[in-house]
């Protein structure tokens, strides 16, 4: 590489996890039209699986799924040492004071957007912790 020359930098992975594939589908246009990387899972548990081996730079998780819900699979994300260090945003229709403070002190979560989507503030969120990598 010529002296002076940037090294190319690759898009910010980001794994939507939703177990409303119409959810996925939106998230993954709207973020790849951004120039993200999206990788979706449709659970908690396939996000945990997942998370080891896409290696994403930013989750955006779900809470109320079937089976795991998303406060939990964050809790163990977060609480694996190979993937705490990567932040998580919960995105959810649960949005009351005590479903925010679940999201950040239970789940270990770094951020909680209320649904219906505010893009320009997941944006937001999500350029915060990209740069921050």
């Amino acid at each position: 590489m010529a002296p002076g020359m940037k090294k190319p930098t690759s898009p910010t992975k980001v794994m939507v996890v939703d177990d409303d594939p119409d959810v996925v589908l939106l998230l993954n246009k709207v973020l790849s039209r951004r120039g993200y990387e999206v990788i979706s899972s449709l659970s908690g548990e396939e996000a945990i699986e997942k998370v080891k081996e896409a290696k994403p730079d930013i989750i955006v998780m779900d809470v109320m799924m079937p089976t795991m819900n998303g406060w939990e699979a964050a809790k163990a994300i977060k609480e694996n040492e190979k993937t705490c260090h990567i932040p998580i945003i919960v995105l959810s229709v649960r949005k009351e004071p005590e479903d925010i403070e679940k999201s950040l002190k239970y789940a270990h979560a770094d951020a909680h957007i209320g649904k219906p989507i505010n893009f320009n503030k997941l944006y937001e969120i999500i350029e915060k912790y990209a740069q921050a990598s």
